[in-house]
């Protein structure tokens, strides 16, 4: 498995889950940045409120990178409001996802991954969605089992 890991992390939580994944596929690191900082938790959740309203978001300032060398895309965010953030789902669909395994894993408060996989399918066209991991202060997940499960 050659894999990228796209991610978007807010307050660092999914970062670590991102690092996590490179030190067990040896996979490459793409850190998506907004332009402007969401700011902490409460603020995030605003401003978030405000791009499902506006149907603006933040900009990325990161380059969209050449996947072609990968099979594997994983792709981390925390959930917001039941999705994955807007900024990450306008940056997968600048990148050429085209027959590649995405791999979805997600940090919540509370929330499970299974609503915002059903928006990455739509984001993901084109692409093998599988193994959805998510993880929250609720209901801590699985990792190992869940990479060795992915590494088959």
């Amino acid at each position: 498995m050659k894999a990228a890991i796209i991610y978007f992390s807010n307050s660092g939580i999914t970062e670590k889950l991102a690092k996590r994944i490179k030190k067990d596929t040896d996979g490459e690191l793409i850190r998506v940045i907004p332009d402007k900082e969401y700011g902490g938790y409460f603020i995030s959740i605003v401003k978030m409120i405000g791009e499902k309203i506006t149907g603006k978001t933040r900009d990325f300032v990161n380059d969209i990178p050449d996947l072609s060398e990968y099979d594997t895309v994983f792709v981390g965010y925390p959930i917001w409001g039941g999705k994955a953030p807007v900024i990450l789902q306008n940056f997968l669909k600048k990148c050429d996802l085209r027959g590649k395994r995405v791999i979805p894993f997600a940090t919540a408060g509370a929330s499970g991954i299974k609503s915002s996989v059903e928006g990455l399918k739509v984001v993901c066209s084109g692409t093998q969605v599988k193994y959805p991991f998510g993880t929250s202060k609720k209901n801590k997940g699985d990792y190992r089992s869940w990479m060795e499960k992915v590494k088959q």
